[in-house]
């Protein structure tokens, strides 16, 4: 086959040696290249999901932040997010009303979600995104400052 009648492997010249060196290097460059692409993949998809939360937490402020300022201004809190925009159909009401008090509809959040609002008592109320996962309750819920 590819062996001389002495038993050894024929002499490939100097190229032989060299083309596999050269395979070898590019064997492992890819490797290293693989390797680095998924670390940096890997540390994007953290720095991607700490942003969205953070995003999040602030819309959640914003709301809480309006939902405080129409209680001021009404004595009560809002029955829904929505009422955040438009004044109430009660005469008495709506003459408290000093809104908007968003300068936008009410936003998803992140992944495409509404904001939770639940009136608690007479003056509590929270506000919580259902998180990545869209399913609340749930670990990964984030929820405002309140």
């Amino acid at each position: 086959m590819n062996q001389s009648p002495g038993g050894q492997s024929p002499n490939r010249g100097p190229w032989g040696c060299i083309v596999g060196l050269i395979v070898a290097l590019l064997a492992v460059g890819l490797v290293v290249v693989l390797s680095a692409a998924f670390v940096a993949w890997i540390g994007f998809r953290g720095v991607q999901s700490s942003a969205l939360s953070e995003a999040t937490r602030s819309q959640i402020d914003m709301l809480e932040n309006a939902v405080e300022l129409y209680q001021l201004n009404l004595g009560s809190l809002p029955p829904n997010l929505d009422a955040l925009l438009t004044a109430p159909a009660d005469a008495a009401a709506a003459e408290k009303w000093k809104g908007p008090y968003l300068h936008m509809p009410v936003p998803a959040d992140p992944w495409g979600k509404p904001y939770q609002y639940e009136i608690l008592g007479q003056e509590d109320f929270r506000i919580w995104s259902a998180g990545p996962d869209g399913i609340t309750p749930s670990p990964d819920d984030i929820k405002g400052s309140r």
